[in-house]
């Protein structure tokens, strides 16, 4: 059984959606739990290393937040741009005058597409930078050091494949529109 273009997309689009929506729920989590680490912190002065002092502690605490902030909002704003989407194409779908409808419709909005998953894949960039913040500030220094180089690496190499797609993509559009 094979599925049609629209079919295809609107299950892809469907999961980058629950995908984006799981990552909000991670992204509020991580957000709780660095608060609690910032009251904790108010009582106590923290117990760090003589690699991050109090001062740069205090300072990163918030940044985490901020990133953590931040990749909600992409998250979330991944989400709305997949209902949205969905929504217009499964309108365009229930038109029973004409099949091939949906599949245009889906061609010529793939620019959208790439906009979700743009924000999907900046707002996973954004969140393991603030993990890896959190890990350096909550565990050991050898620690939060090695688990913060391997979510750094993640978010390189996350980068790079996502450019090279997206650019990928585009030259396939733009080449699809000089024919």
């Amino acid at each position: 059984m094979t599925l049609k273009y629209s079919q295809r997309s609107l299950i892809v689009l469907s999961l980058l959606g629950i995908l984006s929506a799981i990552m909000s729920v991670l992204s509020v989590i991580l957000i709780f739990q660095l608060r609690s680490v910032h009251a904790g912190g108010k009582e106590s002065p923290p117990s760090t290393s003589p690699l991050i002092p109090a001062a740069t502690w205090a300072v990163l605490l918030p940044v985490s937040t901020v990133l953590c902030a931040l990749s909600l909002t992409l998250h979330l704003s991944c989400v709305v741009v997949c209902l949205l989407h969905g929504y217009f194409s499964t309108e365009v779908c229930t038109g029973g005058d004409d099949a091939q409808r949906a599949d245009w419709f889906l061609l010529d909005s793939r620019a959208v597409r790439h906009v979700a998953v743009g924000l999907f894949c900046l707002g996973v960039c954004v969140y393991l930078a603030a993990m890896s913040i959190f890990m350096l500030l909550i565990f050991e220094v050898e620690t939060g050091i090695a688990s913060a180089c391997v979510l750094s690496s993640g978010i390189l190499v996350l980068l790079v494949v996502v450019i090279h797609t997206l650019v990928k993509a585009s030259r396939r559009i733009y080449s699809h529109f000089t024919h």
